[in-house]
This record gives structure tokens, sequence and C-alpha cells, in this order.
């Protein structure tokens, strides 16, 4: 319901990066409006030493709300943030440790307050605020591998165990805005990082380890990866007290145990899936698996299936495949079996000259 417009500039050097967006949008139901960026301002910087890394992060943005927007209770600000960091990596042949850290500091000047919208949420927000966190983390792992034989074909088994320590002090946060901040899905990437928030609003209090195993099948002749699975899991060493409006706080004292897997057959077929599981319910969160394949350029067949727990379970099919003389057929269709239709499907032909293309879609 929220249709993008967006203008940047992206500049990347050696040590420094910068870049300046101006984002905003035009909402279609009238009711779901995003704070625009007008504008936002970024500049990083990362320099290797004999002894370690420094980095630094800084970003201003101007965030504004629609006129038209009536549950706001900020209509306006300015945001700052800076968060410089030191790490020391710790490399050797079978393995890694990275300790690393920092200080992130955050300052607000909120320009247009709506308090009567602000007393009725139950929120209380100042003109001007601020918040220093400091944020240590070390970052570790271990590699083993030996060679193996399956069937006919030499492969290289590996096994790699990571280990992810944060510690980040709490400090109360709700007399902060929610500009752009949100809670991340948990999955492989995810489980291994130092907020469990996107954005810069919310910052989680952390006393926490993830952990995970990952073994990979490497062919022995060509070095190409035939088969990778890995299985994680967080673990909670103090309570959460850190929270985003309406968010309901975490119980327990580890996360869901997520799993992923993804396959490169000889057979020109891709696998890949994912799990994600409760383990004090019983139940499954999330659940994905697709198949690709890939016989020659232009061949393309996907399969996939993706579930989500009391929200979504859908089955995707997708294809390109030649018709002859520079023609190729084009066609994809996602049913909800979570709401028995099609949700999308679309069907087209395609001609590809080399140095142009051009499609037809119905």
């Amino acid at each position: 319901v929220n249709l993008l417009q967006q203008a940047n500039l992206n500049y990347s050097g050696n040590i420094w990066q910068f870049s300046a967006l101006a984002q905003r949008y035009q909402t279609l139901d009238k009711a779901s409006y995003p704070y625009q960026r007008l504008p936002q301002v970024s500049l990083n910087g990362s320099k290797d030493w004999d002894w370690g890394t420094t980095r630094i992060q800084n970003q201003l943005t101007q965030f504004q709300m629609d006129d038209l927007a009536t549950n706001q209770a900020v209509k306006s600000g300015t945001r700052f943030s800076t968060y410089p960091s030191i790490s020391i990596p710790i490399t050797r042949p079978y393995g890694y440790i990275t300790p690393k850290v920092g200080i992130n500091y955050t300052s607000y000047n909120l320009d247009n307050i709506d308090q009567a919208i602000a007393q009725s949420l139950g929120q209380n927000y100042d003109k001007t605020a601020d918040r220093t966190l400091p944020i240590f983390s070390v970052d570790s792992g271990l590699f083993f591998e030996r060679d193996t034989k399956i069937v006919s074909h030499n492969y290289t088994q590996t096994l790699e165990p990571r280990l992810f320590y944060v510690y980040i002090p709490y400090q109360d946060q709700s007399h902060l805005p929610v500009f752009d901040s949100g809670l991340m899905d948990l999955n492989m990437g995810t489980l291994f990082t130092e907020n469990r928030y996107s954005g810069m609003d919310r910052i989680n209090n952390a006393n926490q380890l993830s952990f995970s195993v990952t073994s990979r099948m490497i062919d022995a002749e060509t070095g190409e990866q035939r088969l990778a699975a890995t299985i994680g899991q967080r673990f909670y060493f103090e309570d959460q007290k850190v929270v985003l409006p309406g968010e309901v706080v975490r119980s327990g004292d580890s996360s869901d145990i997520i799993a992923a897997v993804t396959a490169k057959l000889r057979n020109k077929l891709n696998i890949d899936a994912a799990w994600q599981y409760n383990t004090d319910s019983g139940e499954t969160i999330k659940a994905n698996i697709g198949a690709r394949y890939n016989p020659d350029p232009g061949k393309i067949l996907n399969l996939s299936y993706r579930f989500t727990k009391d929200n979504l379970e859908q089955i995707n099919i997708s294809s390109q495949w030649p018709l002859g003389r520079s023609y190729y057929g084009l066609g994809r269709i996602n049913y909800s079996m979570f709401d028995g239709k099609a949700v999308e499907a679309l069907a087209g032909i395609e001609y590809d000259a080399g140095c142009w293309q051009s499609r037809l879609m119905m």
C-alpha cells in the first residue's frame, strides 16, 4: 500500500563511504504512513591496522510524517547517531577469535509533538533526548576437516563450530520515538548480530551467547561446495527489558532453534531449505524449501514451499524456458494454501536479441 519514491547518491573509497538519501512514499490506503527521510546522510569509515581494525558509523536523518497521518505523536524530528568501534581479530589456520568494543551514541531533536496523541498511546516524549551505550562482543570459530569418499567421488568434509557473545547494559529507551526500528526475523544472519532490532531507535540489552555448527561437503576435484548444513540457537543470561511499543516480551532463556541446508547437485538441481522450531511450544514457527533446476542458460524451473505459523502457507512455481528463435516463455503462480486461492499469477513471452530484450506479461 506504499509506493516508494527515492533518490540516492553513494561514494565508496578505500577508507570512507558516503551516502545521501531522499525517500518518501505515496500511501494508497490513506492509513499506513511511514516516516519520510528528507534527507538521510551517512558517513562510514574503516581502517585496518597491524593490530586490528577501527570503524565508525555516522548517520544524520531528518524524519517527516505525512500531514494526513493522524495516529503518530511525533510528526517530525532529527536523529543523529555515531558508533565508533575497535576490533582485534586473531586468526589461525584452525580458527579465529575477534573481540570488539564500541560506543553507540544517538541523539534526538523533535520538532513537532502531538501531546494529545502521545498521552492516548501512553507515551511521553521530550523535545531533546539522547542515549549512550557501550557494546562488547566476542566472535569465535574453529575449523576441522577430513577427506571422505561418497560412491566414486572424493570430498573434503568440514565441521565449523561458532560462538558469538554480546554484552550491552540496559538503558530505558521508552522515551525515545520509533522512526524506523523493527524486530528482525531470527535466521542464520541475525543470529550473530549485536542488536535484534533493525534501525537505530532501539538497542537491546544483551548478555547472550549464540552458537552454531556448520558442516560442508566440498568437491575435492573442483573445490565446489556441494552441501552445507547449519544448526544454531541463542542463549540468554538475563531477561529482556528493552521493547518496541506493542512488542511481546521474550520468555525463556533460549531462542528458537534454526537450521538451514543448501545442496548443489551434479544434475544441475539446487535445493535450499530452512527451519525454525520453538522448543517451548514444540511447534514449527517457520519453514521453507525450494528447488531450482537450471540445466542450461535460459532454462530455469523453480518450485518452493513457505510456511509461517498462523500466517502463511504458500506454494510458488516459476519458470523461464526457450521456445526457439530467441523466444522464451515466462510464467509464475503463487498459491496460498492458507487462503485457498492464487495470490499472484502471471504469464508472458520474452524476446532476447542479445543486446536488448522485450517482454510481454499478463
